[in-house]
């Protein structure tokens, strides 16, 4: 959420098991849509995600997975209509009626436009903006790259270090001035700005990104 570090969910749901941990539940709403997820072979019980920020769709909605093992396990805490027919799924989970179809169906149109992009063909394009950003950042003066340094541990969300001035103060003026949205972390010994480009942006926006930084932080 910070700084774009990849975690191994596998290996972490196993050191779980093995030292008591009943449910392994994860809190994944900067993955997907933007690296691949395989949930079923993680060994994780539950998987949350805001599909808003990868997948592009609407505000307010939420996906959530649930294990065939959790789902037989778990009862729910409300109910409503159709029961009966969806018992042994997850949508005994649901907590409404009455639903935004509009909203619904826009991330239906958002997940169609994610699998017609392909998963290949979208990280090899966040692994060369990944590329590209790390190696302008450290090849800046007075910007630290504060992520992982190789794409197989991180994400195209990462963290640029600044040197002299606070993250909110140069995230200010990034969006008053020059209409650029980033999410500072003004913390003492982080003192970063979360950047997290998507498809859309090109790589003469992330150019030109890193040469507004080096011009704030003279």
């Amino acid at each position: 959420n910070i700084v774009g570090l990849r975690h191994p969910l596998r290996e972490l749901a196993v050191m779980a098991r093995d030292n008591g941990v009943e449910f392994v539940l994860v809190d994944g709403a900067q993955s997907a849509g933007m690296i691949p997820l395989r949930l079923a072979e993680y060994g994780v019980d539950a998987y949350a995600t805001s599909p808003h920020k990868w997948i592009q769709s609407p505000k307010g909605l939420g996906l959530f997975y649930l294990s065939r093992e959790l789902v037989e396990e778990l009862p729910p805490f409300w109910v409503t209509w159709g029961q009966a027919q969806w018992e042994g799924t997850s949508r005994v989970f649901e907590d409404y009626g009455t639903r935004d179809l509009p909203e619904v169906l826009s991330l239906g149109a958002a997940l169609d436009f994610q699998a017609a992009l392909g998963e290949a063909r979208k990280e090899a394009e966040y692994r060369r903006m990944f590329t590209a950003l790390r190696e302008k950042v450290e090849g800046t003066s007075g910007l630290l790259w504060r992520s992982p340094r190789r794409w197989e541990m991180g994400a195209m969300l990462v963290a640029v270090g600044l040197g002299k001035r606070r993250a909110d103060e140069v995230s200010s003026v990034l969006f008053e001035d020059h209409g650029i949205v980033v999410r500072p972390f003004p913390a003492e010994r982080l003192n970063s700005l979360r950047v997290s480009p998507n498809l859309m942006n090109t790589h003469q926006e992330l150019d030109r990104l890193v040469s507004l930084l080096e011009e704030l932080e003279r």
